[in-house]
């Protein structure tokens, strides 16, 4: 599963991830610049939710979660 954007008419298709396991669950960000997703890209069947640009650049990884607990339903909140 990889995460794709394109224009509202189905044009501009972009392939952002490319990952030999699982990526998903893409959100975007309030002010449109990001998404988070979740992502097992580090560990096979152990989720994380990571950030991007979204032309795909910059992913990084923001939550570390404890063995046997996966976070796997990223949310924006606005403060």
């Amino acid at each position: 599963m990889e995460i794709y954007t394109m224009n509202a008419d189905g044009s501009g298709v972009m392939q952002l991830t490319d990952n030999e396991n699982s990526d998903g669950l893409p959100r975007w960000s309030p002010d449109g610049t990001r998404f988070a997703f979740s992502s097992d890209r580090h560990e096979a069947f152990k989720w994380e939710v990571y950030v991007m640009n979204t032309d795909g650049t910059d992913v990084r990884r923001v939550t570390h979660s404890a063995p046997g607990v996966t976070a796997i339903n990223p949310v924006w909140t606005i403060k």
